[in-house]
């Protein structure tokens, strides 16, 4: 479901349940989400509705409703596509609720969670890491931004470019960086390689404007490429090593009621 999509002007009867999430475990289930502009479905402007269970997007100050199976929160949202040249099950969490991950199958193998945009997230795998890994920003807007720390196996180096999809203008490769906080500083055009917790830690950043309900900038999709050269098939699975160096605090943001 893409992240922007909303409801706006709603009416209801009296009763309280207005949406019902199914509790299944299919990727569609588990990142339900959409958006309450004016604060007509949930009585909150701004806010949006997830999975109980998704802590991709929760913060200290969402509204719990269980008999809804959600939680109204609050928060800038996008869409990440993420096409693996394996087929695995892959699981993001965001730092600061590392006990809280998300688990996606994946489908001809993608991934399209919603993530909460200026966070912090590590990325693991079922098996060995895919040898090529491409992250593609979803209604980001220029300037909107995450950095994800992805799991591989110790002795693995890395070719990492952005650009547009399928177009040569822009094309760009990372510069290698010693440590996570010179990533942040960076505008996306830099990597980190902390081979002693086996995380690659990148920023993804959209560059260009992008216009109405499109997914993409008005230049075209934006997308990092990672082709991986692992010498160790290990499992892929860095969460013990992340968290923790890596583990943040969530912070409290109060809900603006209608």
């Amino acid at each position: 479901m893409p992240a922007l999509t909303y409801f706006e002007r709603i009416r209801f009867d009296s009763r309280s349940r207005r949406v019902l999430i199914s509790k299944h475990g299919n990727d569609g289930d588990k990142t339900t989400f959409f958006q309450d502009k004016d604060g007509s479905f949930t009585g909150y402007r701004k806010s949006a509705v997830l999975r109980r269970d998704n802590y991709l997007g929760r913060h200290p100050g969402c509204v719990e409703k269980s008999d809804w199976n959600a939680a109204i929160c609050s928060g800038k949202f996008a869409n990440l596509f993420l096409y693996s040249s394996a087929r695995l099950e892959m699981t993001l969490i965001r730092d600061d609720y590392p006990n809280n991950p998300l688990s996606l199958k994946g489908i001809a193998p993608t991934y399209q969670p919603i993530v909460q945009l200026e966070k912090t997230y590590t990325m693991h795998w079922d098996g060995r890491a895919p040898d090529k890994l491409y992250i593609k920003p979803g209604e980001f807007n220029r300037g909107d931004w995450l950095r994800v720390g992805i799991c591989y196996p110790s002795g693995t180096t890395f070719k990492i470019t952005r650009g547009l999809w399928r177009q040569s203008q822009y094309k760009q490769t990372l510069r290698r960086v010693y440590n996570v906080a010179d990533v942040d500083r960076s505008n996306g055009d830099a990597y980190f390689w902390d081979e002693g917790h086996r995380l690659l830690f990148i920023k993804v950043v959209a560059r260009f404007n992008r216009e109405g309900w499109y997914y993409c900038s008005v230049k075209g999709c934006e997308e990092i490429t990672i082709e991986a050269h692992m010498r160790s098939g290990e499992r892929s699975d860095c969460r013990h090593r992340a968290y923790g160096p890596y583990r943040t605090s969530p912070h409290h943001v109060n809900l603006q009621r209608a």
